[in-house]
């Protein structure tokens, strides 16, 4: 689980970077059910937590995962775009105190395993790195 100050800040430029052709859905505790054909959601994921040594400052390393969902019929093509534009408009958003960085983009992959049951979906991870005290 990541931190308060990842997940807000990723909240926020969430909102300032909408994407009409796949809009954002909030799942965190929140019982959804979207009748676009193709939204998305966030999940986070925090990997492993470390102290600097030099100024005692600790690092925060996580994965934001965005996950795409299509209705059945929508076709990978048309998923895999949609996260890609959402995912590079995202990762353009800076932090102004430097606490959040994005690091990397990792490779789309089929989160429902191919199928289509309710929703065709893909996740792309972005790698963070979160500065703090």
């Amino acid at each position: 689980m990541s931190r308060k100050y990842v997940r807000d800040t990723v909240r926020n430029w969430i909102a300032a970077t909408p994407s009409p052709a796949s809009p954002f859905y909030e799942t965190i505790n929140v019982d959804e059910n979207p009748t676009d054909p193709l939204w998305y959601t966030v999940d986070f994921q925090s990997e492993y937590t470390e102290t600097n040594t030099y100024c005692d400052q600790k690092e925060e390393h996580g994965v934001i995962d965005f996950i795409f969902s299509g209705s059945p019929g929508t076709g990978d093509n048309t998923v895999i775009a949609a996260a890609e534009t959402v995912v590079d408009a995202f990762v353009k958003n800076k932090d102004p105190t430097g606490k959040l960085s994005i690091l990397n983009i990792l490779a789309p992959d089929e989160f429902s395993g191919g199928t289509a049951n309710k929703y065709y979906q893909v996740i792309v991870g972005v790698e963070y790195m979160y500065l703090f005290d």
